[in-house]
């Protein structure tokens, strides 16, 4: 009897969002713009380690909960944009598609398909290209 997976509404950052997530042990475990939250007494929480409000655009894209790389898109040397799809991965019966979070070169690759990934660990590293002035 596995957890099914249902639409919720989350208040983030003042707004309502949809996001679809799976409700395990009284926990809502969901994944919204390239982050994984949990959702428990009226509380969502970040789950990558440091606050929510700075931390989201770094280029270091993290495993947002342990799981099975299935595809992997990025290429070590290559640019990348804001939005380019890099990894997919499955947890919980879910499948999720992680992101650059910035415009730049992809530094390292640290993972490929097949691979069984922990939660937060360094999946790609995407390094700034220029500076703006």
């Amino acid at each position: 009897m596995g957890a099914k997976v249902r639409r919720f509404e989350i208040e983030l950052n003042g707004r309502i969002e949809p996001v679809w997530g799976q409700r395990i042990r009284g926990v809502v475990w969901f994944h919204w713009r390239g982050q994984t939250y949990t959702a428990q007494d009226d509380e969502v929480r970040t789950r990558r380690g440091q606050g929510a409000s700075g931390s989201s655009h770094s280029g270091q894209i993290q495993a947002p909960m342990p799981g099975k790389v299935t595809k992997v898109f990025a290429n070590a040397g290559h640019e990348v944009a804001v939005g380019a799809p890099l990894v997919v991965m499955e947890a919980m019966k879910m499948e999720y598609t992680l992101v650059a979070d910035i415009s730049g070169r992809i530094e390292a690759v640290n993972c490929k398909a097949g691979d069984q990934v922990a939660l937060h660990q360094l999946l790609i590293k995407i390094g700034e290209t220029g500076a703006t002035a």
